[in-house]
């Protein structure tokens, strides 16, 4: 009885990602993802925006003009979202059948080469499977050797919120940062 429960569930997420997939991308705001990240969970989604770049991992989808903060057991979250590739053998929480398109890997990591991090950054429009943890107090975890908190969020240490495993990243290109003033800051 309880494998055919288990079968019956995992034939109605695979038939419901299926169809989430024909549908095509559901459309969604940048701020719209870390204004509730769970609403979004194994929802096949567009977005567009500024993606970052670090030492320390990356890529990431960055939210930093978003003005919601993901807080979690007291932890706060940057506003970014790592954008996962479907052929990494750990980290993903949801099956996808489809891999990173070839031709827009290669355009994304050839920009990846050609931005200065000092005074540009890439944009592109993201498309892929969104993904958190459910419920989102899942992504800290107190234990007696993490007593301040272990991230479990995605991307290498586990600061990243949610993720997108990345069908596709189109209409990439490079922009010049913004000085503050021109970001929109009030002056004082």
């Amino acid at each position: 009885m309880i494998i055919y429960k288990t079968a019956c569930l995992f034939s109605l997420f695979v038939v419901s990602t299926v169809t989430a997939f024909a549908q095509g991308p559901t459309l969604v705001k940048i701020c719209d993802l870390f204004s509730d990240i769970e609403k979004w969970d194994g929802t096949f989604i567009r977005t567009t925006g500024d993606i970052e770049t670090r030492q320390e991992g990356g890529p990431w989808l960055s939210g930093r003009g978003c003005p919601t903060k993901i807080e979690v057991k007291g932890i706060s979250f940057p506003n970014i979202i790592q954008l996962a590739n479907p052929k990494a053998p750990v980290g993903l929480l949801h099956h996808v059948d489809f891999v990173w398109e070839e031709n827009n890997l290669g355009e994304f990591w050839g920009a990846q080469l050609q931005v200065n991090r000092k005074t540009e950054h890439i944009h592109g429009t993201i498309i892929g499977l969104f993904e958190t943890r459910s419920p989102i107090s899942d992504l800290v975890k107190f234990t007696s050797v993490h007593p301040e908190g272990q991230l479990l969020g995605f991307g290498p240490g586990g600061p990243a919120p949610a993720q997108i495993i990345v069908k596709s990243i189109i209409e990439v290109h490079i922009e010049k940062n913004q000085r503050p003033a021109e970001q929109g800051s009030q002056p004082k």
